[in-house]
């Protein structure tokens, strides 16, 4: 399951390069958004926690308001991309 998760984030993470709106966002606000996107997408509600102490640990504000941006337009995307996927 932890290799689906960081193969999922590295899908959004190029998803979001076809994306105008996230031209503007900081690499590391658009990583976090996937990873956190990721682990919830596959029920790791858990891991969800422990990755953001981890990246807050490193400096990275995980509750920006860019980085919850990110998220819900990766989410955005990734259902037009998908839109017959189910979850």
């Amino acid at each position: 399951e932890v290799t689906d998760c960081l193969e999922f984030s590295r899908f959004l993470s190029e998803l979001s390069v076809c994306a105008y709106p996230f031209v503007s966002a900081k690499p590391s606000s658009i990583a976090v958004a996937a990873i956190s996107y990721s682990l919830e997408y596959f029920g790791q509600h858990s891991k969800v926690s422990c990755c953001r102490k981890l990246m807050e640990e490193l400096g990275v504000d995980v509750r920006s308001d860019e980085v919850e941006a990110c998220g819900a337009l990766l989410n955005k995307v990734h259902r037009l991309a998908m839109p017959n996927q189910d979850n």
